[in-house]
Parts: C-alpha cells; structure tokens; sequence
C-alpha cells in the first residue's frame, strides 16, 4: 500500500497530557470553541467535527486510545490532502501537455506535492503537538492581535512566543535602559526615522541573548529567552503556499506589520517569514571556537523555498551580527520550564541494505534505530528525483514485490518518532538494487551526507589488488589503521619514491565500522577500488568515518593524525598533500582546509557546503581551490559554495568553481571526479 496509519502502541500518555496553567493576560478566552486559522496553508484541509471533537475527547481524557484515535485521523485527513494534490498534478498533466508554460505548472504542482512528502511525519508530528495542547480550544486565533504575546501549542502550556520580531523602537528601549551598544546604521544612539516598527538587525545572538535577561528583570515574573528551533517551528506551522511576505518584495527590512491581516503564524503571531531571519537557540555547529546558532524565516533578499518553516539549512556565528538577522523571544509564565521541552528528533541512521529477493522483489533491511517508533518507506526515482511514500512498519526489514524482473529501484528508509517534530526526507538517504539481481547490495547511513550509485559487492579485502584498465602492474589497496580510523590506502603500480597524497573524505554512504562497505558504497572508493582511475601516480589515503561520529569536522584531529601517521611510514611527499570529498566530505573538506591550510596544497571540495567566514576565507586565501557544485542540488543548497567562491576568487586567483548545470547532489562525482576534459584527480597531484 502507498500509505499506512500504522498505530504504534506507545506510552505517549504522560507526555502529552498536559495541565491547565493560568495564562498572564490572556483572559479572552471562549470557553469549548476552537477557532481556525483563515490563513490556513492550501495543502491543509479545514478541522472536521469528527477532528474536533476527537481533540475534545482527548483532552478531556488524554487516553493512549484517544491519542492513537487522534492521529489516525490526522494521517487520514492529511492523506486525503495528498490524494487530491496527486489527483490535480495527473490533470495538470493532461490540461497543460503541449501548452505554453505547461512544463512550469506542472513543475510547480510537482514540488508542493513532493515538499508534503518529505515533510510528512514533521506535519503529522506536529499537528499532534499542536492538538493535543489543552489550550488549542480555548485559544481564538481572531484575537491574537490584542496580545504581545501567543501560546504555542505543542511546547508545553508556559510557552508563549512574542506575536513579532523584536523593533527597532522595543530594541531602542533596552539601550537606554541598559547603555547598551546601538545596531550598526543607527545614527547617534537612534535607529532611523520612520522605522521604528522595523526588525531590528545586526544583533548577534549574544546580544538578543542579553535583551532577553534585561526583559526576564524587568518582568520580575516571567522569563524571556530565545526559541529553539522545534518551538519557532510549531510557532509558525507551515508557511501557506501562498503567503505574501517580504521575500523577493523589497530591497530591505518593512515593518514586521507590512502583512498583517493575510499571513499569519499557526496561532495569530505575525512575520515569521521574510524580512530578517531570526535567531534560535539551537546549535548547527560549535568549530574552532565558533558557534553555528539555526536561524529561521528567511530573509528579504531569500530565496522564497529558504523562507519555508521546515528548511533546516541556514546558520550564523553567535558572536556576529548580520544585516539580515533580528530575532523574537520566547515568555515562559512563572519561569517554569515545560518537564520535556519539544526538539527536533535526531534519530540515529540506519545502515540499509537492499537485495534482490527473487525475480520480482527486493528486501530492505535495516538496523533497529534507538527511539524509533517505526520506520517510513519511501521509493526515490533516479530519473526525476521524485519520491512515493509506500508504507510504514515496526520491523527491521521487508520485502516489495511485484517490480517487474530485472527492474532497479532506490528506496528511503526514514526513521520516525511520533512525539517529536521529525526530520525531513531526503534523497542522500536512498539506497538501490535490482530484483533478479542476487548477491547484490548496497548500503546506506541517513545522516548528513550522500548515497553513492555504486551497487555490488566488490569483494575488496585487506591488502586486494586492483587493477587500472591502462596498468600493466596491479597497484594495491590495502586496509590499514591510522589515526584510530580504518583507511583504505592505495599505492600505485611500481611506485617508488616520495610520491603526491591525496586524501579523500566520503559522503554519508561509507559512514560506519565496515571498511568494506565503503568500497561498495561511496562513488569514488568504489571507482579506485575497481581499477576506474586507472593508474593513478600518487597515494590515496581514505579514512573511514566510524559510526559513532558526527561529521568529517567532528573527526578532524583523527584525519590530522591518520595523515601523519601515513606519512611516517614513508612514501609521501610531505608538501604535496591534497585532499578532497564529496558531500558530507566536502564540507569536511571545506572545514579542515580552512583549519589547517599549512597541510594542503590543493583542495577540492565536491558538493560540500561552507559558510563564508573571515577566518575560513583569509585561510585559504592563497591555496589553490577548485569546487564542484550541482546547479540542481536539493540535498546540499549550491548557493553556499558558489558565494564563498565568489569571495575567495577577489583576492585568490587560483580559486575556481565548476557548476554543473542540471545536474543533482549524485549526479556531482562522476561529474566531477571523471568528467570529460576536467582531470580532477590530476589537479589534486600535480595542481595543472
């Protein structure tokens, strides 16, 4: 079946059922009415009675029967949204065929479509926070407007958001009270006329931080701080389709009430999209004494799909203030934090494997996920990056059958959690194999990174030789220990010497505790292992990301002392050391140039994202770069790397950048890596 409302019996009682708490200025209640948002999104049908009154029920007597009875009418009213969307993109199809403009309509119904899917358990989950929220009935969305501050539903009942950002004229009253330093443009300790209903900008986190405890003091009863991430998002709910908003309008910031009246936050607060992006507590990384903090909502200059309220990609170093950035705060009634604050659930990855199961099936296969309630199937089709939701099951494996023989197939294994707000779907997380195929396999990791193209066993072992297709000599690939990591090292025929080394840093694909499996898993250990490259003249050193860590960044010191310990063993030219990496190991690649740029004399960084720091852009100031980009990556935002290179390339004129027009995050490495007339792995040896 395409879709399943699997009902998962789980202890969900004694989180979700919450108590009544007095709310401070918020006494315009309606007693047991409940009233809709009119800026409801397009995808999201209007609350039925059945809906509301299994809202009643439940919060009348938060049951685990009443929640499980909820949600399955939750999944089944968000289904029937699918159904109809599906069915209007199958007529767009027929109406539009040859038409002007046809292709552009049916592409458009297409991502609305294919954004419900990847974002489904997020909506699911946090509708089911939302309503199971015991002030959802009593609060009227209609009267938001007449308090400073709005519940929001699903983080615990002392959880209030401000209705806007943070104003220049709200910011204005802080400095004078506290001498603190004034945004930059503002002229003379005041910010500049007729802006007083702007968002403030160019506040650090650190400093919004400090605008919080100023207002926790002057309160004297509540407290005030940042939202995290989870919280911002079930503050706003999904951004309508068509939702008017400061994106792509204006040529800077307008007053946070430019669009009061037609687009509102799920609850009544204003301006979450648009305008400044806006500050959140969450940490996207902490490096070399950085720290990364999420922001949301996107900006004026945004791209429209980067305001959206699930997009997850954007960060800012805490200690800097940006034009683009202002921030809104959270008020917790009495200082009393809810018992189990709502995060975004960080699943662990699956390791997936796919093989064929007869003639017309294939199984997947899979490790048990810690808090995993089950685990969502999606197909991904390679020819049009578009995915189908297939079912949801509680165990580690199962068999699709049916698929005609000989046919290949890549699929999605998301792991779920029901009481949290889940992660999204994504294509770097499939997995393929081909019925009729047996012995045949690959596997996967869903964490931050790629899945390779590579399929088969390659049958690599410790110390196997491969052979180039132009070598008359076998050289050698030989699994070694270095750095606490398991590398893959290759040597050349007849190498002889101090000869070149290129380090290479795989996509998610390879992440684990296998070394094997990241030949038959990861495009370019795949490639080398079977002799792909031929006679390649230097060695290639390629560590293994072991399961239990983050990111290439997390393991830097580790790759640091692999390199070293590699070199000691003879062999290398100590000054000619390049390294490279695809997706999650070209932002590793990224990150741990820019830390040690004495070590490398090239880097190329192949669909990786980067953040165009002063201190990343000053370190590679003077190092031959020369990054890879798909014009169409929906995995890793090109964006990133096409406007560091833009900055690196003013003052380093051996920075170079390739963008593949057209092409996806897996289409970059054969792109890349053996693209005709390119000789990357030539550059990374010799720099010509």
């Amino acid at each position: 079946m395409r879709r399943s409302s699997l009902i998962a019996g789980v202890a969900l009682t004694s989180l979700l059922a919450f108590s009544v708490s007095p709310c401070v200025g918020l006494d315009a209640y309606a007693a047991n009415s409940f009233t809709h948002s009119d800026f409801v999104e397009t995808e999201q049908p209007e609350l039925t009675q059945e809906t509301k009154d299994l809202i009643s029920a439940y919060q009348k007597d938060p049951s685990e029967e009443n929640y499980l009875a909820l949600r399955d009418m939750v999944i089944a009213n968000y289904d029937a949204v699918l159904d109809r969307k599906e069915q209007k993109l199958a007529e767009l199809k027929v109406e539009t065929a040859g038409k002007p403009g046809g292709n552009e309509t049916v592409a458009e119904m297409e991502d609305i479509v294919q954004d419900m899917y990847a974002t489904y358990w997020n909506r699911i989950n946090s509708s089911m926070l939302r309503f199971t929220d015991s002030r959802l009935l009593k609060w009227k969305t209609a009267d938001a407007a007449n308090f400073d501050f709005i519940p929001v539903m699903g983080a615990g009942e002392s959880v209030y958001v401000s209705r806007t950002p943070v104003t220049n004229a709200q910011y204005a009253e802080y400095v004078q009270a506290t001498g603190a330093a004034v945004p930059q443009g503002w002229d003379g300790g005041e910010y500049p006329a007729g802006e007083g209903d702007f968002p403030v900008n160019y506040v650090s986190y650190d400093d919004a931080q400090a605008y919080c405890a100023w207002l926790t003091g002057k309160d004297g009863a509540n407290t005030y701080r940042l939202p995290n991430e989870s919280e911002w998002e079930l503050a706003a709910g999904h951004m309508p389709k068509d939702a008017d908003f400061n994106c792509g309008v204006a040529d800077g910031r307008v007053s946070v009430y430019e669009y009061d009246g037609v687009t509102r936050g799920a609850h009544g607060a204003i301006d979450f999209w648009g305008n400044v992006w806006e500050w959140t507590s969450t940490s996207r990384a902490s490096e070399d004494g950085t720290d990364v903090r999420a922001v949301k909502g996107g900006a004026w200059d945004s791209e429209r799909t980067d305001c959206r309220t699930e997009y997850r990609g954007e960060g800012r170093d805490s200690s800097q203030a940006y034009e683009d950035t202002g921030f809104r705060v959270i008020q917790v009634l009495g200082g009393e934090e809810p018992a189990q604050k709502v995060e975004l659930a960080t699943l662990d990855a699956p390791i997936v494997t796919a093989r064929s199961a007869g003639s017309d099936g294939i199984e997947l296969s899979w490790q048990a996920v810690d808090g995993a309630t089950a685990y969502q199937l999606f197909e991904y089709f390679e020819d049009t990056g578009l995915v189908q939701m297939l079912d949801c099951v509680q165990g580690t494996s199962t068999v699709i059958s049916g698929l005609e023989p000989g046919s290949e197939h890549s699929y999605i294994v998301q792991p779920i959690s029901y009481v949290e707000i889940a992660d999204d779907v994504s294509a770097e997380y499939r997995v393929r194999a081909a019925c009729g195929m047996e012995g045949e396999s690959v596997s996967g990791n869903a964490a931050d990174g790629s899945i390779g193209d590579a399929a088969g066993d390659s049958g690599a072992t410790p110390d196997s030789d491969v052979e180039g297709p132009d070598s008359d000599v076998s050289s050698t690939l030989e699994l070694v220990s270095a750095g606490g990591l398991n590398c893959w090292l290759y040597t050349p025929a007849d190498a002889e010497g101090d000869m070149p080394l290129v380090v290479y840093l795989h996509g998610v694909t390879g992440k684990g505790d296998d070394p094997n499996a990241l030949l038959t898993s990861d495009d370019f250990a795949g490639w080398l292992s079977e002799g792909e490259f031929g006679d390649v003249r230097a060695r290639i050193l390629m560590p293994q990301l072991p399961s239990g860590c983050k990111d290439w960044t997390s393991a830097q010191d580790a790759v640091l002392d692999a390199i070293s310990q590699i070199e000691e063993r003879g062999g290398v030219d100590a000054g000619n050391v390049s390294l490279t990496g695809f997706s999650m190991g070209g932002t590793g690649a990224w990150s741990i140039a820019a830390a040690n740029p004495d070590l490398f004399s090239r880097v190329a960084p192949v669909a990786g994202g980067v953040r165009a720091k002063r201190t990343a852009l000053e370190a590679l100031g003077a190092m031959p770069v020369w990054a890879f980009v798909g014009a169409d990556d929906q995995v890793v935002s090109p964006q990133s790397a096409m406007s560091f290179m833009n900055r690196l390339s003013e003052g380093n004129d051996q920075a170079k950048l390739t963008v593949f027009d057209g092409a996806g995050h897996t289409d970059v490495p054969a792109l890349a890596y053996r693209g005709e007339g390119l000789d990357l792995i030539g550059w990374l040896i010799a720099g010509e």
